[in-house]
């Protein structure tokens, strides 16, 4: 009993150590009919709700270090400005460490929307905010720099895979 005990203990072991969500081939689609936003996430990972002040509302999860939210303030399309703000208090970083990837307009069902990267320390942070058909979004990916590095193109196809409706 003792010796399969420590069998399953080194195979869920090594079977950790190797897993890598930022493979391309081990993301899915989450999709949420209610805040109006789909994103890749990785294989496994479970969404939850939860709600933000100030009527921000979504889905977040943390799974094998990738950190996720999707969040939306439904009904109210707020400012670029607002929505950076309220970034920072969920990615607990400031917008001097922002730097921004990409934007545009009536793509993926945004109206407008910028992209983003911020690293600090050995956390990287992406992001996507702006203005869809039931609101205004943020959603954010969080992971740490050595997984980012190992794995930058997948992390970098998250960006494309952001969807709002």
């Amino acid at each position: 009993m003792k010796s399969r005990f420590i069998r399953y203990a080194i195979a869920l072991t090594v079977s950790l150590a190797f897993a890598s969500p930022g493979l391309a081939g081990e993301w899915k689609e989450a999709k949420s009919e209610k805040y109006g936003f789909s994103m890749s996430v990785p294989k496994g990972t479970i969404l939850k709700a939860k709600e933000w002040k100030g009527g921000w509302g979504g889905l977040h999860a943390n799974f094998l270090g990738v950190r996720l939210f999707g969040i939306a303030h439904l009904g109210k399309k707020h400012t670029a400005k607002e929505i950076e703000t309220f970034g920072v208090l969920v990615t607990g970083i400031g917008p001097k460490h922002w730097k921004k990837i990409d934007e545009g307009r009536d793509k993926n069902g945004w109206e407008w929307f910028k992209t983003w990267k911020a690293v600090r320390g050995k956390l990287v942070v992406l992001g996507a905010y702006g203005v869809g058909p039931k609101g205004s979004y943020l959603l954010v990916l969080k992971t740490s720099l050595k997984s980012f590095n190992r794995d930058k193109a997948a992390y970098m196809k998250w960006y494309e895979s952001l969807r709002v409706m």
